[in-house]
C-alpha cells in the first residue's frame, strides 16, 4: 500500500497534546531544513491507491542521513527532531527502510515485507528544502497451492528452502501463508506426500527458482491423473505484465520411499 507522510507536519502531530507546539524558526544564513516525506509502497504485485500514513506506523522505521560516504546520523522516524533536520547547504543523502534483511527474514519465521529507498536533497541556505524517499518492496515473497485429486493423496506436505532458511509451508495463495525471502536468493521445494496404499514418498525440486525484488512467486501442484502423477506450475507474478511458468510431470513410481523408524 502506497503511503505518504511529511516529517515536518509529523513532528507538530506528535507534540499536538503538549501546550507548546513546535514552530520552525528561521533558517540562519548558513543553514536550511530538510522537509522530509516517505512514501512507501509494500505491495508485492498491485498499487493501490495511496493513503497517509500516520507518525505512528512510521515510527519504526530507520532513517539515515549520509553526506557523501560520511553518515551523520541514523535514527528510528520517532527520534528524528528539527535540529536533526536543520543542516548547512549542500548535497546529502536520506536512505530509510523498515526492515534490516535479517529481520525481514529471520531463521525460524516466515519473514515480512521488506521496504527500502534512498533519495538526494540539496540544501540550500535559508530556506525549507523538500524531499521525498520513495520506499518499495525489496524483497520476495513465496507461497504454495495444489489441487490434487481427493483419493489420490491422503496427505501432501511441503518445505521451502533457500539452502540455509528451510520453512514448512501452509498451501493457499494467501499473504498470510507467505515466506519471504531476499531477492536473488535461489529457492527449492521438497514434497512429501501419502498415497491412498499409506505409501510414503519425497519429491524434490528439479530445477531451483530465483527470488526477484518486489515479485510474488507462486507454486501450484496439482495431479494430473489418479494414477498420481504430479504436475508442478510456478508463476512469478509481478507488476509487469509477463508471467513466467514452468510446468512438469512428476511420476510417482520414482520418487524415493520414505521408510517408517
Amino acid at each position: 500500500m502506497k503511503k505518504t507522510i511529511i516529517l515536518a507536519a509529523a513532528l507538530v502531530a506528535m507534540t499536538a497534546c503538549n501546550k507548546s507546539i513546535i514552530e520552525t524558526s528561521s533558517p540562519a544564513d548558513d543553514y536550511g531544513f530538510i522537509n522530509l516525506g516517505i512514501t512507501a509502497d509494500t505491495e508485492m504485485v498491485v498499487t493501490k491507491a495511496g493513503t497517509v500514513m500516520t507518525a505512528d506506523q512510521l515510527a519504526d522505521y530507520n532513517v539515515t542521513l549520509k553526506q557523501g560516504q560520511t553518515e551523520l546520523w541514523s535514527k528510528e522516524y520517532s527520534e528524528i527532531t528539527t535540529d536533526d533536520l536543520k543542516k548547512p547547504a549542500g548535497t546529502y543523502t536520506l536512505y530509510v527502510e523498515n526492515l534490516t534483511e535479517d529481520e525481514a527474514a529471520p531463521a525460524l519465521e516466515k519473514g515480512a515485507v521488506r521496504v527500502a529507498g534512498s533519495a538526494d536533497v540539496t540544501v540550500k541556505a535559508g530556506i525549507d528544502n523538500s524531499v521525498s524517499v520513495p520506499c518499495e518492496a525489496v524483497n520476495s515473497r513465496v507461497t504454495v497451492a495444489n489441487t490434487f485429486t481427493e483419493g489420490v493423496f491422503k496427505t501432501a506436505e511441503i518445505t521451502i528452502t533457500d539452502g540455509t532458511r528451510a520453512l514448512p509451508m501452509a498451501w493457499g495463495h494467501a499473504e498470510e501463508n507467505g515466506a519471504y525471502y531476499s531477492a536473488g536468493k535461489t529457492i527449492t521445494w521438497t514434497l512429501t506426500v501419502t498415497l491412498a496404499n499409506d505409501t510414503k514418498k519425497t519429491y524434490t525440486d528439479p530445477e531451483a527458482t530465483t527470488t526477484v525484488a518486489k515479485k510474488w512467486t507462486q507454486i501450484n501442484f496439482s495431479n494430473s491423473s489418479t494414477n498420481g502423477n504430479i504436475l508442478v506450475e510456478i508463476v512469478v507474478d509481478g507488476q509487469i505484465s509477463e508471467t513466467i511458468e514452468l510446468s512438469e510431470t512428476i511420476d510417482p513410481l520414482q520418487g524415493t520411499t520414505v521408510v517408517s523408524e
